[in-house]
């Protein structure tokens, strides 16, 4: 769960309306799972923070590395176009690029 706010005191006033509602539905969190009060958090892939999203670095060296493979079989096109569907709002004219490989 992601709350986010543009300042601090609001964050304050949204975090406790948060957790005063999970409480009133007994939903019990584990502390060690929780990171409050940050300006950056990587989520789902990509990296949120005030300045809006982008993309997780960890994850542009996995596609900058799939440069060198070449896919072979169908299966290995299929997995690849997959994996690349989810990165497509970050590389330019992915439709274009794309279409000789659907």
């Amino acid at each position: 769960m992601l709350v986010f706010s543009k300042d601090f005191d609001q964050h304050l006033d949204d975090l406790r309306s948060v957790l005063q509602r999970q409480v009133q539905c007994d939903i019990k969190l584990r502390p060690r799972k929780c990171n409050v009060f940050k300006q950056e958090v990587c989520y789902v892939g990509r990296t949120i923070s005030e300045h809006g999203y982008s993309m997780n670095p960890k994850e542009i060296e996995a596609v900058q590395s799939l440069k060198w493979e070449t896919p072979i079989t169908v299966h290995e096109v299929r997995k690849l176009m997959g994996f690349l569907g989810y990165y497509k709002s970050y590389i330019a004219d992915f439709a274009r690029i794309a279409k000789p490989l659907y």
